[in-house]
């Protein structure tokens, strides 16, 4: 009995160092992007999150004057990134993150604009591209790649879709889900779920939109878009308040109505909107963005949780545009602030917990209008200042401003686990 009980104690005590272990297991690295204007060059860098320093050595990759699109490795030591220096000239790296920044592999994607990545396995990432117009137009043809991102080779290829404008695009637990409507008329969207062993296609034929491009340089696009990784189900968000729950596996899909704001009756003609939409687990879907009037002010759609289980909804902050999911926070700001309006007041950022508890206030009566965050940090941009603010997420606090931060926008940082 006394060798059992002995024996029964090491494995608690191994549970406990290993259990220790793994909660102290290092964050991966916060990245930024820095420079790459037009005709010029960028660094990549790594920071300590609290002060926004810089450390260690940074690497040079091409400009990015046309955006860049990004994905972490599943493990976090590692970065796929495509700069961008102009329209049809791009270019994948690997990057190592642990410890000194290294390359592990490069490729060049001639003549072709990288839509979205993927990394959802380990020697798997998926590389969504065009050949012809840039991918946030309307498209003539897509492909995507799926690529051994430790070789830095192709390892298989094929057609996505053809003639065809994106609307709005997810993660998924194998990939990315992309949501599609033909160039023109309101009817034939459909939703590409992609994943480096194939492709699958959900008709929606019951859901009319105005075909119009994703924009990456907007928080939300005309339909918000967001995946139940672990059930499998992806909710579309109409402006107008519809929520389509499409069950990818069997793709059966149920509407649903919620109580969005809407625009004066007297509007005429289509009404521009952006709709941001956000799993946050445990059965509960966020929603926020704006609705445009007929004398073209935007009113915020403001911060929704809403219950898929019971289809029970409830505004959590009416002043809200925008959103971001910091772990178990979610925090609110305000996108599009210099188009709400005279008179509108500056909600700042706010976190509220998942439930819909209001955490803490900062930055109060400022236009916070960008956020990114990454483990216990939120870093913050808005119409003031020059700067980027962090915010300590467990205490709701402002850290005090670091004289030797790195000057950049949260624009430039790679934080997270990617687009």
């Amino acid at each position: 009995m006394d060798v059992k009980r002995g024996f029964l104690v090491t494995l608690v005590l191994l549970g406990v160092v290993a259990g220790g272990r793994a909660a102290t297991a290092p964050s991966p690295a916060l990245l930024a992007l820095t420079g790459g204007e037009l005709g010029s060059g960028s660094r990549l860098l790594v920071l300590e999150p609290r002060t926004l320093r810089p450390f260690g050595e940074s690497l040079a990759l091409p400009g990015w004057a046309f955006g860049y699109e990004w994905a972490r490795s599943p493990d976090g030591d590692r970065v796929a990134v495509v700069p961008k220096p102009s329209e049809k000239n791009e270019r994948l790296f690997v990057i190592g993150t642990r410890g000194s920044l290294s390359v592990f592999a490069r490729m060049r994607l001639p003549g072709e604009d990288v839509c979205r990545l993927a990394w959802p396995s380990d020697r798997r990432l998926l590389l969504v591209l065009t050949r012809g117009p840039a991918c946030y137009t309307v498209t003539e043809s897509a492909r995507v790649l799926v690529v051994d991102p430790l070789r830095g080779r192709v390892v298989a290829q094929r057609a996505l879709f053809g003639r065809a404008v994106v609307i709005a695009a997810a993660r998924t637990r194998d990939g990315l889900a992309l949501l599609l409507a033909p160039p023109a008329g309101r009817s034939g969207a459909r939703l590409v779920l992609v994943a480096a062993a194939r492709t699958r296609t959900v008709p929606l034929p019951s859901l009319q939109l105005s075909p119009r491009s994703l924009d990456k340089s907007v928080l939300g696009s005309a339909i918000g878009l967001a995946v139940d990784r672990e059930a499998g189900h992806a909710y579309l968000v109409a402006p107008e308040g519809r929520v389509f729950d499409v069950n990818l596996a069997s793709r059966k899909m149920s509407v649903h109505s919620l109580p969005l704001r809407k625009p004066a009756a007297a509007s005429k003609g289509a009404v521009e909107s952006i709709v941001q939409a956000v799993w946050l687990g445990r059965g509960v879907l966020a929603i926020t963005g704006a609705r445009r009037t007929p004398s073209g002010r935007l009113l915020p759609l403001g911060l929704r949780l809403t219950d898929t289980r019971s289809w029970r909804s409830r505004l959590v902050d009416a002043g809200a545009t925008g959103m971001a999911l910091a772990g178990t926070t979610v925090l609110a700001f305000q996108p599009f602030f210099d188009q709400l309006g005279a008179g509108t007041t500056a909600i700042g950022l706010r976190g509220y917990s998942l439930g819909g508890l209001i955490r803490f206030r900062a930055f109060a009566g400022k236009p916070i209008t960008v956020v990114r965050s990454q483990g216990r940090y939120a870093y913050a941009a808005g119409l003031g200042p020059v700067g980027t603010p962090v915010v300590d997420l467990s205490r709701g606090r402002v850290e005090p401003s670091d004289p030797e931060a790195a000057s950049i926008s949260p624009l430039e940082l790679l934080a997270g686990t990617g687009r």
